[in-house]
């Protein structure tokens, strides 16, 4: 009998990356972190990973992994905010908005006797679609999703993958939920609730309602956006190899889906994105980068809040709180990453989950390891911008999970 072939992964160590988001946080399992290589989109590999493992291993390794971005850990989140450039994009490729048409944000939104608030009742005042992406206006979007409908939201948003598998080479992953009028029919038995009311629409603008994605479909999208449209299937593996001859033996990957957007309509979302990072929500957290990313600050709801209700984290016991996002790509002119983090319970977006993704990028795009104070100051909140001397990946020491010591960056 022959011995089984390993499954090797792709070129980027797991552990060296393992290291630096870990080191941003106390608990490692408070947060779902993914990540996609935007470099190579013939294989747009997920996790890196040092070890090998055969097939049969996948499901035990994703579990040593601890990112659980699939149903292995049934986690799928209302992405709150993150969805709103998606939405965008969708008014512009299906005509519904053009870009320079402006809402005025008056703090909030009212629809059938319902008032949908934003921005704790602050109104920003008259918006753009550039301008609702940067400064995150929860009004423009309502407005939106009611002259887009339920069912135009669903179909463009599921051939970016929300709400759908991904397809990507490891067991059990969740689907989430995408809603539309036949969903509705399908999930419920009771007449009165297959029926879709128009207000069930209007909350769907800024990714919630009955929206579940996961991260793995958030970084998905991400990485299609930064592509321009370009559409690749997940991996994980990325090559088997013969124990004896050690001969790798590439597998196959699937074939891009070019998604047919328009290049002026991505260029529309991406400026909103970049300016995200240049003046909006997460302007602090990346301060002074040599690289310019984009993206887009977000919370994911932990539980409902009624329409008369304020969210008030202080009066919550700390698992309703809800979970700070954030989705990015960098560098936003010639992609090369692209991530969806989020942080449980931990709250706003920028100041949790963006400055993690502040110092991915720092270590992949730089070659950049936190300084130890940073860290300090990371695990209890108090970090924006990093602070004090920065490593370079080579000079420091890296753990594996086999319990190696190695200089990381060393191959």
């Amino acid at each position: 009998m022959s011995a089984p072939r390993r499954a090797k992964t792709s070129n980027r160590y797991y552990d060296e990356f393992r290291s630096v988001i870990q080191s941003q946080l106390c608990n490692i399992e408070s947060y779902r972190f993914c990540y996609i290589d935007a470099t190579d989109p013939s294989i747009n590999a997920i996790i890196h990973m040092r070890e090998s493992a055969t097939a049969a291993d996948r499901k035990t390794l994703l579990h040593q992994l601890e990112y659980a971005f699939t149903d292995i850990d049934n986690t799928s989140f209302t992405v709150t905010k993150d969805a709103e450039s998606f939405m965008a994009l969708a008014a512009l490729e299906t005509g519904k908005r053009s870009a320079s048409e402006i809402t005025n944000d008056t703090g909030s939104w009212a629809y059938g006797g319902h008032t949908f608030r934003s921005h704790g009742d602050a109104g920003l005042g008259p918006v753009d679609m550039v301008r609702s992406i940067v400064l995150s206006s929860n009004v423009y979007y309502y407005s939106l999703a009611n002259t887009m409908g339920v069912d135009a939201i669903h179909d463009f948003m599921k051939p970016l993958g929300f709400g759908q598998v991904t397809g990507i080479d490891l067991p059990g992953e969740l689907k989430g939920v995408l809603p539309s009028t036949q969903w509705k029919k399908n999930a419920y038995k009771k007449p009165e609730q297959q029926r879709w009311y128009g207000g069930e629409t209007i909350s769907l603008g800024i990714g919630q309602g009955y929206n579940t994605f996961t991260m793995l479909q958030l970084a998905g999208a991400t990485a299609t956006l930064a592509n321009g449209g370009q559409q690749n299937t997940p991996r994980l593996v990325v090559a088997t190899q013969d124990p004896i001859q050690r001969v790798d033996r590439p597998l196959e990957t699937g074939q891009s889906i070019n998604l047919g957007y328009k290049s002026e309509h991505v260029a529309v979302i991406r400026q909103g994105l970049v300016g995200v990072a240049k003046e909006g929500t997460a302007a602090r957290v990346f301060a002074g980068t040599p690289y310019q990313s984009a993206g887009k600050t977000g919370t994911a709801q932990a539980v409902t809040i009624g329409q008369k209700d304020k969210y008030n984290a202080s009066k919550l016991e700390e698992h309703q709180r809800d979970h700070a996002l954030y989705m990015a790509f960098a560098p936003a002119e010639n992609p090369q990453i692209a991530l969806a983090i989020v942080v449980e319970n931990a709250g706003f977006g920028a100041a949790q989950a963006a400055p993690i993704a502040r110092r991915v990028f720092d270590y992949w795009l730089l070659g950049e390891y936190p300084s130890v104070e940073d860290i300090e100051a990371s695990q209890k909140g108090l970090a924006v911008t990093p602070v004090g001397t920065k490593r370079r990946k080579e000079d420091v020491q890296l753990i594996s999970s086999e319990g190696v010591a190695t200089p990381m960056g060393k191959r």
